[in-house]
């Protein structure tokens, strides 16, 4: 097992010459891949710890020599630090589940060489990887809901497991709903193309649908978005269970279907020909309804930032091909190189307030909440934007209490049974969302 540490060359900081003097992304991880190998998936844990999955681009198909790399950095990317998992050998990794800095987890397939698919786990850091689950659900997609329960998915084979990876149990086919012919998933990252939110599960398939799971992938249905049958979904992020969006890439701009109740209904739109085109998209945690996507091929190259849940993009810059995306709060995230090289940097660091925004002053004053710190319940009114929903989470994420409001003034909410600590609180109202931190003392 070999180990590759680099320090990572930091760009100055510099404000591009537009009005809105968007910081640029800072070069980190250059020279730390063999020649060839990029970054397929990332997991961001925190502002100092991510991985990310590797392999080589320049091959069609993973070769019986080709071995697969995991980077990881535990200093906000000052260093990286390079891994081969010579226990994969012969598979590419496309998801990788961080979940400290020394244990993580990855997906392996071999596409047709022989090799074998399946999950492998490290506990020391990535210096050694041991498979856990051989066959076909481990060869895409894995997400971890909690240290507990966690699910891998291959398109429609499935598997979940209930004491933290230990054992996995095949999830029925009678609860997947049929791919149609020709219909697959179709991925240029692996973290940004599966949104697992709360209890939820969705990903997009090549004819415009998205599976859903409403309990951890124990049962699926699909979702019709609004998306022509011709159009593939790439990229699928949410803000919670039920604020989301889903990105179909056209030839020169991007079409993007947007729901605010899980999946029940979408409203679709497209972005300007030539201004926003992108694949992959993230939602920037700690923000009201802030995402960035960001494009590794097509008409141009380059990320792009909305701050109205999707409606309207900026540009950041477009000269790098980039490929996954993800952030640790609104000022901290990272993105992968689209395209492996060495003498390049495999890896950029987002460190700025441009997603920190002000709220919009009206929808601010009109919303009340009380009490704050609370007990058993809440009051939350908003005379002049009607409360279409609430949603409770839990630091980490995880979905606690939801409900769906009748576009209401007021409303209070039963919060009984709680434990003590800091919650977030989801408003979704006519005019937008908003977040705030609540305290059960």
């Amino acid at each position: 097992m070999k180990s590759l540490r680099k320090l990572s060359s930091l760009a100055f900081l510099a404000f591009l010459a537009t009005p809105s003097f968007a910081q640029e992304w800072q070069p980190q991880a250059e020279d730390v891949l063999p020649s060839g190998y990029g970054v397929f998936g990332i997991s961001v844990l925190d502002e100092n710890t991510v991985w990310a999955s590797c392999f080589d681009f320049s091959d069609g198909q993973p070769l019986p020599d080709h071995v697969p790399y995991v980077m990881k950095t535990t200093n906000g990317g000052q260093t990286w630090t390079a891994h081969e998992v010579t226990e994969a050998m012969g598979r590419w990794t496309f998801d990788i589940v961080g979940i400290d800095e020394n244990t993580a987890w990855i997906s392996t397939i071999d596409l047709g060489s022989g090799a074998g698919q399946g999950l492998f786990k490290t506990e020391d850091g990535g210096e050694t990887w041991t498979e856990i689950l051989p066959g076909q659900a481990g060869g895409v997609w894995l997400r971890f809901f909690d240290e507990l329960e966690g699910v891998c998915i291959n398109r429609d084979i499935m598997a979940r497991t209930t004491d933290g990876g230990e054992t996995w149990d095949p999830v029925s086919a009678l609860n997947i709903p049929e791919f149609l012919e020709d219909e697959y998933t179709l991925i240029l990252s692996g973290n940004n193309s599966l949104c697992a939110v709360g209890d939820r599960i969705y990903f997009g398939t090549n004819m415009g649908r998205i599976y859903r799971s409403k309990n951890r992938g124990a049962t699926w249905e699909v979702l019709d978005p609004g998306f022509a049958a011709t159009d593939v979904i790439y990229s699928v992020s949410f803000i919670d269970s039920l604020h989301g969006i889903a990105v179909a890439p056209q030839t020169l701009n991007s079409k993007i279907a947007r729901t605010y109740d899980g999946g029940e209904t979408w409203d679709v739109f497209s972005t300007p020909a030539f201004q926003a085109f992108f694949q992959n998209v993230a939602y920037v945690p700690g923000t009201d309804s802030t995402f960035v996507g960001v494009s590794t091929s097509g008409s141009t190259f380059g990320s792009f930032y909305s701050k109205d849940f999707g409606k309207t993009w900026e540009e950041i810059d477009s000269e790098i091909p980039y490929r996954a995306i993800g952030f640790a709060n609104p000022q901290i995230g990272w993105v992968s190189r689209g395209f492996g090289g060495f003498g390049q940097p495999t890896m950029y660091k987002w460190d700025d307030d441009l997603f920190v925004s002000a709220r919009e002053p009206e929808l601010e004053a009109s919303i009340s909440i009380s009490p704050n710190p609370f007990d058993t319940e809440l009051y939350i009114e908003s005379p002049e934007a009607p409360l279409e929903g609430l949603a409770l989470y839990s630091p980490s994420g995880s979905l606690i209490r939801e409900v769906v409001l009748p576009g209401v003034s007021a409303y209070h909410w039963p919060l009984s049974g709680l434990p003590k600590g800091l919650f977030l609180l989801h408003i979704k109202t006519d005019k937008g969302l908003r977040c705030e931190k609540i305290v059960r003392p």
